[in-house]
């Protein structure tokens, strides 16, 4: 084509000729050290034009005359070398000031629109980049063409794209990544290029990797992505205190005030702390009976990530379901899901439902690493579909699957699961109270998706439902509200009719402004990726150190939570007498944690009255967001390695007495 030829070559050739660093590369990688990320790239781009400058230059006809007269030559030579000598010294300057910088100001040597300027300039007064363009381009193209100049152009374009790399120099030239020599932190100015944290597969001895992710430090303790400016108390209590107010509550660590509690890991649902901006906009809230400005911040935060038609807020996500199945429950009906958690089914049989959980096979096999343990068994919800299909009125997925061990779910599970639902006919509904945390394993973890953002997996996860429940006491990071939303205007009408009669107005849904204010603030601050990271790496390094003492735990660790396998732990206690409420107490007794029972007294008993073992035993540990440091991660392990070191001594229970529905919450327990 125009008159190219050997172009397998010309490749080769080019290279090999990029494996010798020049100029360009020490002027990039001066750039970078002194200015950091921004203006590494901004120098690639500026020396990018300038090599399009000479291949037009080629292409016209132009280096020719740099070839031809000596004049010419010395002229743009010696400018070149002045400018050369120009840079350095300002370089020079600007790194003696770096050590000066306090964050509040910017040298010239930090500013991207200087460094694109002068890697213009650099590139364009080479002479020798002219010669070199004129001499080796030519030998590609056939002098017979009638296209030399469109051949000029294609060949320098490549070869323009070839140089993206230079191996030689340990530099990458490409808008994905700048890699640098391991400097001290000194060395780069820039505070905002700091402290990020790079995937160890993206790690290379004595290198440090800024793009996608920056770094300039490889310290392995996890620190909190905050500071501080409120602090609450915590009181303390010896071992004998603490066994004599678990016995006044018959067991029941539900009935334990939290001030008698030292680590409490009972729920991460409203526990958390909120932001200074989540606390500023509190003042906000406009309390309005009907139509606050808050309701429709609420309402554009929300739609932002969750764009379905009609939003209806309540005061938590218990609410949305209770509203939810009294329209779609009622006796004979059917409703799937990966695994429900305790609320929706409690919401679903109190209609007269059936509740029926279909995980995936890989769930059971708590030792496994399977990354989306939280998936529904597509095979068994095909086989339910088309035995029941008239039964079921919505298929329910929850994510992060709490009850299964806040297992994340795929987004080929969610893909497969919409086409079976559009395949008969049926609603996805999303139980969707910790969808930043499922949004950030599916990033980690589905290939496909490690280059997106998480808003952007987030809105991905939302367009394959038809409604969603929503807790906002979860990664809303409020303390209290949540909603249903969907998109069926009869489904949506006969909601907000339930609404105003349990709830209050459609556009407060029992909550106050300041509490719709928080939430808004909360969705933006919930899918930041640092933040996520900080809070999946915490529970994971729990679970790390768990695993050391012996202590059995679902792998892989999930999102808020780390779950103990209790039958695995006490194998002496037979799950009718409540391995994980045992476990739960001894941690109590033995340091002040409370955890949470999620076994046979939470899913045990059935709607027909009868009894019988939960399909696991666990207990778990909810990490409340934003509220506890590594200190007390390292406590709870203490703790930890106590009651391992007394779990045989462990005896089991009984239930002496219960609610008829979810009697966990208030049950009352005696030793046997």
């Amino acid at each position: 084509m125009f008159g190219i030829h050997s172009y397998g070559l010309f490749v080769t050739a080019g290279v090999l000729l990029n494996l010798t660093p020049g100029q360009d590369t020490m002027f990039i990688l001066g750039r970078s050290l002194t200015g950091g990320l921004r203006a590494g790239l901004a120098a690639v781009f500026g020396i990018a034009i300038g090599t399009m400058g000479h291949t037009l230059a080629a292409a016209l006809g132009l280096s020719a005359i740099l070839a031809t007269s000596a004049l010419a030559f010395s002229i743009v030579k010696w400018v070149g070398a002045a400018y050369l000598i120009y840079l350095g010294a300002r370089l020079l300057l600007a790194k003696a000031a770096a050590a000066a910088l306090d964050g509040g100001t910017r040298s010239s040597a930090d500013d991207p629109r200087s460094a694109f300027r002068q890697g213009i300039l650099t590139n364009v007064l080479n002479p020798k980049v002219a010669l070199f363009f004129l001499a080796f381009l030519p030998q590609f193209i056939d002098p017979a063409s009638e296209h030399k100049t469109a051949a000029f152009l294609v060949l320098g374009d490549i070869y323009r794209h070839r140089n993206d790399v230079e191996p030689g120099a340990g530099l990458c030239r490409g808008p994905a990544a700048v890699i640098l020599p391991a400097q001290p932190e000194r060395a780069l100015p820039d505070r905002q290029a700091r402290g990020r944290l790079v995937p160890d597969a993206w790690r290379a001895p004595g290198l440090v990797a800024l793009g996608q992710f920056e770094e300039t430090e490889t310290m392995k303790t996890i620190i909190e992505p905050f500071r501080m400016k409120v602090i609450e108390p915590i009181r303390m209590t010896t071992r004998a205190e603490r066994e004599q107010l678990i016995a006044a509550t018959d067991y029941n660590l539900f009935s334990l005030h939290s001030d008698d509690v030292l680590i409490d890991l009972l729920t991460d649902s409203g526990t958390g702390a909120m932001s200074a901006n989540q606390l500023s906009a509190l003042m906000r809230g406009d309390e309005s009976y009907a139509g606050s400005p808050s309701f429709y911040r609420f309402q554009a935060a929300v739609k932002k990530l969750m764009p379905f038609r009609h939003l209806i807020p309540t005061h938590q996500g218990r609410a949305a379901e209770a509203i939810l199945f009294s329209i779609l429950g009622g006796a004979g009906r059917v409703i799937p899901s990966n695994t429900h958690f305790d609320t929706t089914r409690g919401n679903i049989e109190a209609t007269g439902a059936q509740a029926v959980d279909l995980p995936t096979p890989h769930a059971a096999d708590f030792a496994s690493s399977y990354p989306f343990k939280g998936d529904i068994d597509l095979a068994a919800l095909e086989q339910l579909l088309k035995q029941r299909a008239d039964a079921i009125p919505v298929v329910m997925m929850t994510v992060t699957n709490n009850a299964g061990g806040g297992q994340p779910v795929s987004l080929a599970n969610l893909r497969a699961v919409r086409a079976l639902c559009q395949r008969f006919n049926k609603p996805l509904i999303i139980d969707a109270c910790r969808f930043a945390e499922n949004s950030y394993f599916i990033k980690q973890r589905e290939p496909e998706y490690a280059s997106h953002g998480i808003p952007e997996i987030v809105r991905a996860i939302f367009a394959l439902a038809d409604g969603m429940t929503m807790s906002a006491k979860k990664d809303g990071l409020a303390n209290i509200g949540g909603w249903l939303a969907v998109n069926d205007d009869e489904l949506a009408r006969l909601a907000r009719n339930r609404l105003i009669l349990t709830e209050g107005f459609p556009t407060y849904g029992g909550l106050a402004g300041r509490d719709l204010e928080a939430i808004a603030v909360g969705l933006e601050e919930v899918v930041d990726e640092q933040y996520l990271r900080y809070r999946v790496r915490c529970n994971e390094y729990i679970g790390e150190a768990l695993k050391k003492l012996g202590v059995p735990i679902v792998n892989p660790v999930g999102g808020h939570a780390v779950f103990i396998d209790a039958k695995g732990l006490l194998p002496h206690i037979p799950p009718l007498q409540y391995p994980g409420q045992v476990l739960a107490v001894a941690l109590y007794e033995v340091g002040g944690v409370r955890a949470c029972e999620i076994g046979s007294v939470m899913f045990g008993r059935q709607p027909d009255g009868s009894e019988v073992p939960a399909r696991y035993e666990l207990v778990r540990l909810a990490m409340p967001r934003r509220v506890y440091t590594q200190s007390h991660a390292d406590y709870l392990i203490e703790v930890f390695a106590e009651v391992v070191s007394q779990a045989a001594n462990l005896r089991g229970m009984r239930i002496t007495s219960e609610a008829p529905q979810m009697r966990h919450f208030t049950a009352s327990f005696a030793r046997l």
